[in-house]
């Protein structure tokens, strides 16, 4: 019990105290909607021989310009234009950071599920915008939202922990 994962959560279970499960559990699905993100981010690059071939674009192997253009500019830029304002947006309490959140999260699964209706290359470069505007609202949030339910001294283990989401995302896109 001395490897420092469990002396970890035993810190976690001193300082949180009674509020441990809820503490848990808001980072549990705060997580999983990090995760959801992440595949939404990189489902491109499973999908895009498929997209290709169906829709007479680019190489038809995955690869090339068009390909290049909307997993970098496309996502890129459109996720660096979106990113502040939406701290601005939150900053300000126009919306609260949940229903800011779960609104985002809609948003990216539907561009998802639209990406792959796509029948033209145009449709899907709106849709990959929409996916990197609501997703680049993914990591603010909720790092946000997990520091309302870990104090200063554990907040860097409970980020590591959240932040799993990305690795884990990421493994399941592809």
């Amino acid at each position: 019990w001395d490897a420092p994962i469990f002396s970890g959560f035993v810190l976690f279970k001193e300082i949180l105290g009674d509020n441990l499960g809820k503490s848990l559990y808001v980072l549990l699905i705060l997580t999983l909607t990090f995760m959801l993100a992440q595949i939404a981010m990189w489902l491109l690059g499973v999908t895009s021989s498929n997209m290709q071939t169906d829709q007479g674009w680019g190489r038809g192997d995955g690869t090339g310009p068009e390909y290049d253009f909307l997993a970098g500019p496309v996502f890129a830029v459109m996720s660096i234009i979106s990113t502040l304002p939406v701290g601005y947006i939150v900053d300000k309490r126009w919306i609260g950071r949940e229903t800011f959140l779960s609104i985002s999260c809609f948003t990216w699964s539907a561009s998802t599920v639209l990406t792959g209706y796509s029948e033209q290359y145009w449709q899907i470069i709106i849709f990959r915008m929409v996916s990197a505007m609501s997703t680049a609202t993914a990591q603010p949030l909720c790092a946000s939202i997990v520091s309302d339910f870990f104090p200063s001294k554990i907040l860097t283990s409970a980020m590591a922990i959240f932040n799993f989401g990305i690795y884990i995302g990421f493994s399941i896109a592809y």
